[in-house]
């Protein structure tokens, strides 16, 4: 399944809503969107056995109680080319996720990056934090 919005500029495609994908085992890919959703995590990646491509998203709103990207219990997620931005977290990743994040930018997170008991890979540029990267609970971020 894949939606795409606007890839040149994909602030012209916005949802006031969180992007939620959750328990698929399909190939969901979503690209050239942004939410302004501040009431919870703005995108949400929860228990995907199936893969996740995220590409050219936008989070950018200010909540400094939640994640601009959020996923758990999900095996294969990739966010590139995205702006992560104003939030608690970056990217945070538990419950055993593993996200490969490349080509990313962001600023005035509290934290960049965030893996707990999860793995993070990481290529090229990265959301910014006060604190760049955190782990806990055998989390990995590389």
């Amino acid at each position: 399944i894949t939606i795409t919005g606007n890839m040149t500029t994909p602030t012209n495609v916005v949802f006031s809503s969180r992007i939620y994908v959750t328990r698929s085992t399909c190939l969901i890919q979503l690209r050239g969107m942004e939410t302004t959703y501040t009431g919870g995590d703005s995108i949400s990646i929860e228990r995907n056995p199936g893969a996740v491509f995220l590409d050219k998203l936008v989070a950018t709103n200010s909540t400094s109680t939640y994640a601009a990207l959020y996923v758990s219990y999900s095996p294969s997620v990739c966010i590139q080319n995205s702006t992560l931005s104003n939030h608690k977290y970056g990217i945070y990743a538990v419950g055993a996720a593993r996200v490969f994040s490349y080509n990313n930018s962001g600023s005035n997170n509290t934290t960049g990056l965030c893996a707990n008991g999860s793995t993070i890979m990481k290529g090229s540029t990265q959301p910014g934090g006060t604190t760049g990267e955190a782990i806990a609970n055998g989390g990995v971020i590389r």
